[in-house]
């Protein structure tokens, strides 16, 4: 991909918006869910949805790290219901670093993409088939259709 043609302001759009469908996405799997979910146990050494959503929420500090150099830190255990709200708050932190980069690097923005923000995206997959394997499946929607804007979370 020749990185010296990308409009800055359409980049930083688009990921802001993936930002935002991150979000969409996450609360359609835990909006509903029972209260048995955050620690269902799937065996096999799968992960529990708890421990997936927290990995989740590493990414974002890890995607920070990537972009604009900052500390990661570690995460302190929580409940479902705290790390749903840290990952969101991560949500919004991460889409302020998008809205101050000025003149971004293509190189890590596309690391990010590939790396930590897909891998997010994976988990909350993941998160759904847990949610279907617990008794309580998502009703379909066209996430085509969806109403979703960048910097809403």
């Amino acid at each position: 991909m020749d990185n010296d043609n990308l409009d800055t302001s359409g980049i930083i759009k688009i990921f802001r918006h993936y930002l935002a469908t991150l979000a969409f996405r996450l609360k359609r799997v835990t909006d509903g869910a029972p209260e048995s979910f955050a620690n269902f146990d799937a065996g096999s050494g799968v992960r529990s949805p708890l421990e997936i959503l927290r990995h989740m929420t590493k990414l974002l500090g890890f995607t920070k790290h990537l972009l604009n150099s900052s500390e990661t830190t570690s995460l302190k255990e929580v409940d479902w219901n705290s790390e749903v709200e840290r990952f969101g708050s991560g949500l919004s932190e991460l889409d302020l670093v998008f809205q101050e980069l000025q003149a971004p690097d293509n190189e890590k923005l596309l690391q990010a993409l590939q790396g930590p923000l897909a891998d997010a995206m994976t988990h909350i997959g993941q998160l759904a088939t847990l949610r279907r394997m617990v008794g309580a499946p998502l009703e379909g929607i066209s996430y085509a259709r969806a109403t979703i804007e960048a910097g809403k979370f």
